[in-house]
This record gives C-alpha cells, structure tokens and sequence, in this order.
C-alpha cells in the first residue's frame, strides 16, 4: 500500500519558520488518513488534521475551508494555506484566506508572507 512522500524539507522548514505557530493540515484524504500518516511517522507533527473523508466535504468545496475556520476559532484572513492545487488556491482565497500555490520550497520560501512575524 503506497501511504505517499513527504517532503522532509519543506515539512523542517515549515516547522522552523513557523515555530510556535500552530500548522494544521487540510487534506483530502481517506479513511486511511491516520493509518498512511502514523507509516511515515508524522502523525504527531501538526496541531491538527482535517480529512476530508471524515468532514464529508472535499476542496476545493468552500464548506471544508468554513469548517476549518470555525474548528480553528479564527478568521479566514487569520490562515495561510498552502496547497499544491491551483483550484483549492483559489477557493481559499475566496474564502478570504492568505493562500500560496506551492510548487517548490524556493518559491515558497522568497514569498513575502513569509515576512510577517519575523
């Protein structure tokens, strides 16, 4: 069974830029969610985990962004989301999030939201 690839760059980054920050995840995912992420050993890495599967709706659906916020007890304009899908960019952008389009850890690490807080 193929679990996926983390990309344990980007994941140390994330964790040292955005110390103290809580990160959560938002995918989505299957009911497997928790078995796939325990095998590449990143169950404990995040505040918390949003799955699609159990939310019952799926992005770029802005009922799951709402569901998010309301879960997290903040503003959508409180959030970055980052996702590699240009759709679900958008939709949280809608939505009133702060939103990247990643596609690599160099694009990502020269935007200038990255900046805040430093």
């Amino acid at each position: 069974d193929f679990s996926g690839i983390v990309d344990h760059s980007y994941l140390e980054y994330i964790e040292s830029k955005f110390s103290g920050i809580p990160v959560a995840v938002l995918t989505n995912g299957t009911s497997r969610l928790k078995i796939d992420l325990a095998k590449l050993a990143i169950e404990n890495r995040f505040f918390k985990i949003f799955n699609s599967a159990e939310i019952g709706v799926c992005k770029p659906e802005i009922k799951i962004y709402k569901h998010v916020v309301e879960h997290l007890g903040c503003k959508p304009s409180e959030i970055l989301f980052v996702d590699d899908s240009l759709s679900h960019v958008n939709a949280a952008i809608e939505f009133g999030m702060a939103a990247h389009h990643y596609r690599s850890l160099e694009e990502f690490q020269n935007q200038k939201f990255l900046e805040v807080g430093s």
